[in-house]
């Protein structure tokens, strides 16, 4: 058992060599695919910097100013949503009864 594991082991490091290689290799030999790769990633640092910054404030930050606020702001939501929606299991419970 455990020189078929040692074999597998092997065979996995080096399938994982020769991939590691080939796109090492391919990005080393880029001349038009670099400029391509820096514009593709110049734009994603903008794009999810403008949405973190427009779309994703961080409201308990700004209306509270301390952990503990923040933490019984959290609590509290939690627990009144749940209080809100209660689970009436008598109406479980009969539509899923049958008389023997």
């Amino acid at each position: 058992m455990s020189e078929l594991f040692t074999t597998l082991l092997q065979r996995g490091r080096h399938l994982f060599t020769r991939i590691a290689d080939l796109y090492i290799d391919g990005f080393r030999n880029m001349t038009v695919g670099r400029t391509l790769w820096a514009i593709i990633g110049l734009k994603l640092v903008v794009f999810f910097l403008i949405m973190k910054l427009c779309f994703f404030p961080n409201l308990l930050q700004r209306d509270f100013d301390t952990d503990d606020q923040r933490a019984d702001h959290v609590r509290h939501e939690l627990t009144s949503r749940s209080a809100s929606q209660p689970v009436d299991s008598t109406i479980y419970l009969k539509s899923n009864y049958t008389n023997p």
